[in-house]
């Protein structure tokens, strides 16, 4: 069953088919998504020209909107885990760009990612609709922690900016943004659901899902300033999900599993940070691919310079004899 904001059951909508077509349907574009977000960032990080660089912000846009799709379509706990997925297509889109092998290390580190993920998803995916149809949450609801979300990004980022150390301050900066953009998820299915109901959202979601989104894009701005591009996508890719898990459970009445299926659940969590922790210490840098050392051609070698310059070679330097035969 689809999981619910209005006063009515999904059946009742009219707009959005129960049963679970709707939500495969959504798990479908959260890939999309992730893999829209993957090209976007790529292209953007290695592409110059100010014409690919929009290029690469119109496949991120799109990638915003296939992402908002998903998360009418399916529940927050289910969509949200499955952004981890960027980062191993990350760290591929990179090896490829690069023309270099991505190494065992980091296909363990990936093939975590992808089981931790796949697993979290079939063990939350039962329990996400609500136990039953209900109002949804109230505005005074929507609008608490709406605030404490944003208030406490505000104040992570806030002490993030002002610190000495560069790691410190990327995991504090990375981690304000992955809290406003976990919320921003909820609150945009929050305001979504309505209006495919022919009913106005709640104002105070609109307004907090415009405030968590810039919240978010100034602190993502910064820690990507700062540097240390592969322990910000760590730290962002660890924080958004949970705290969309945790604010679904609360305003959008999305249950987790207990019991045994609650501990695999845990464990599969805990598969997938590994897998981020090891793409992180293996100093990857996600979307950025790092081109192969140049070789050294000795003197005297045929002058293939067109070719070279293609091949990242570098020529050395001829030094005359004529002196020292003299």
């Amino acid at each position: 069953m689809l999981p619910l904001l209005p006063t009515t059951a999904p059946e009742a909508v009219g707009l959005l088919p129960a049963g679970p077509v709707p939500v495969a349907t959504g798990i479908v574009l959260a890939v999309v998504a992730a893999v829209l977000v993957t090209v976007g960032t790529g292209v953007q990080a290695r592409t110059a020209g100010r014409g690919a660089w929009w290029a690469g912000t119109a496949v991120l846009g799109a990638g915003s909107v296939v992402g908002a799709a998903a998360l009418v379509l399916a529940p927050v706990s289910v969509v949200q885990p499955l952004g981890v997925l960027a980062l191993p297509l990350a760290i591929g889109w990179a090896a490829r760009r690069a023309r270099t092998p991505v190494g065992a290390s980091r296909v363990l580190a990936a093939a975590c990612c992808v089981l931790g993920v796949a697993g979290l998803v079939v063990l939350l995916l039962p329990g996400a609709a609500p136990a039953a149809a209900g109002p949804g949450p109230t505005g005074e609801q929507v609008a608490t922690w709406g605030a404490v979300a944003l208030v406490a990004a505000a104040t992570v980022g806030a002490l993030g900016s002002v610190l000495a150390s560069v790691g410190a301050r990327v995991v504090l900066l990375s981690a304000a943004t992955g809290v406003a953009f976990g919320a921003v998820a909820v609150m945009t299915r929050l305001t979504l659901l309505p209006l495919l109901d022919g009913r106005p959202p709640p104002a105070t979601g609109a307004v907090l899902l415009a405030l968590l989104l810039g919240l978010g894009l100034w602190a993502l701005h910064r820690a990507r300033d700062a540097g240390r591009h592969a322990l910000l996508v760590a730290t962002l890719t660890l924080v958004d999900p949970l705290v969309a898990v945790l604010l679904g459970t609360t305003l959008l009445d999305e249950q987790l599993p207990d019991g045994a299926a609650g501990s695999a659940a845990a464990a599969a969590a805990a598969l997938a940070a590994l897998g981020v922790v090891l793409l992180a210490r293996s100093g990857a840098d996600p979307g950025v691919a790092t081109p192969p050392p140049a070789r050294t051609v000795p003197p005297g070698a045929p002058p293939h310079r067109a070719a070279d310059r293609g091949r990242g070679v570098r020529r050395a330097p001829h030094v005359s004899t004529e002196g020292a035969l003299a």
